[in-house]
């Protein structure tokens, strides 16, 4: 059904990854991340960059030189979200949760 439609593998990418990475099923992970937007997902009302499901991939794999790099380029992408308008919860929360994931050196 999804390799018929783009577009529902779109809207439906943030569940497809959570779903593959509880399976541990890595490669359905990319697939989905693959179909994912650029601008990323959508958690509740929380926008997460897609370098924040590339870095949860990647760390799932054990692939922690690859974490790093997805999760600091997610931390980039958040912070110039931020600039200029820091006065903002939802980002500010997702940057907090990048920069956890950043200094637990991405133990799984």
């Amino acid at each position: 059904m999804i390799r018929e439609s783009p577009q529902l593998s779109l809207e439906l990418a943030v569940e497809l990854i959570q779903l593959a990475l509880y399976e541990r099923d890595f490669s359905a992970a990319e697939r989905a991340l693959d179909g994912m937007g650029e601008t990323g997902g959508l958690e509740d009302a929380f926008v997460f960059p897609r370098a924040w499901y590339g870095g949860l991939i990647a760390q799932g794999k054990r692939d922690a030189a690859g974490a790093r790099a997805m999760f600091t380029a997610a931390r980039a992408e958040v912070a110039r979200m931020l600039t200029g308008q820091s006065e903002f919860p939802q980002p500010l929360s997702v940057l907090a949760m990048i920069m956890q994931r950043l200094e637990t050196k991405n133990k799984p």
